[in-house]
């Protein structure tokens, strides 16, 4: 199973930016449930804040950016796109973030004992297919809506006190299924990965 694990702790902000990345890849609804494993999905996010519940928030980045949460090192691009970011003491309580509405994705579906693989190329909404593994290639794809800034709260509010976090939180995207081969239109479109959230 394809896992891109971001360890996230607060010292370092990778956790800021997994944060930002759930809210912009959870805009994205699929027409059906998908099956195969992704090799690039690319995110891209910009105007990036944490907020307080007072409503006050500290801009992470503002700048458009994009990262790969299919990669193994995803969770160090993921620091590096929000260092230089300064957090004063309080408790936190959400991420705000603008989105993309487009999305690089790669990869492969099975269906009916045939491996689809994506191409470069995109028509009516969706990446035209290849059945030789060889020639498969990232595809960028336009999700079914415009977004705008999107707000994600935290299931549990992070107080930082003298620069340190009160707990650590660790966010896996798991991408081993989030390609999806329509048999109908005959192209491949992308679903939202698993999320899970673990804290120490």
């Amino acid at each position: 199973m394809k896992q891109a694990e971001n360890k996230a702790v607060f010292m370092n902000k990778t956790f800021l930016t997994s944060m930002v990345l759930i809210t912009a890849v959870l805009l994205f609804i699929p027409r059906a449930f998908a099956f195969g494993p992704a090799t690039v999905y690319k995110v891209t996010v910009s105007n990036s804040k944490i907020c307080k519940a007072d409503g006050s928030c500290t801009t992470i980045n503002q700048a458009s950016s994009t990262i790969d949460i299919a990669a193994v090192d995803s969770g160090q691009v993921a620091g590096n796109f929000i260092s230089g970011a300064t957090l004063s003491d309080g408790t936190y309580t959400s991420v705000k973030v603008t989105p993309s509405a487009d999305f690089v994705i790669s990869g492969s579906d099975t269906n009916g004992g045939i491996t689809y693989y994506t191409t470069g190329t995109l028509t009516n909404g969706e990446c035209v297919v290849t059945t030789n593994s060889a020639l498969q290639a990232p595809c960028t794809i336009t999700a079914p809506q415009a977004p705008g800034e999107q707000t994600n709260t935290f299931s549990t509010p992070i107080t930082i006190k003298n620069g340190v976090a009160d707990h650590k939180i660790r966010v896996i995207f798991d991408v081993s299924q989030v390609i999806y081969y329509d048999s109908t239109n005959g192209g491949i479109y992308p679903y939202r990965p698993s999320v899970t959230f673990s804290e120490d």
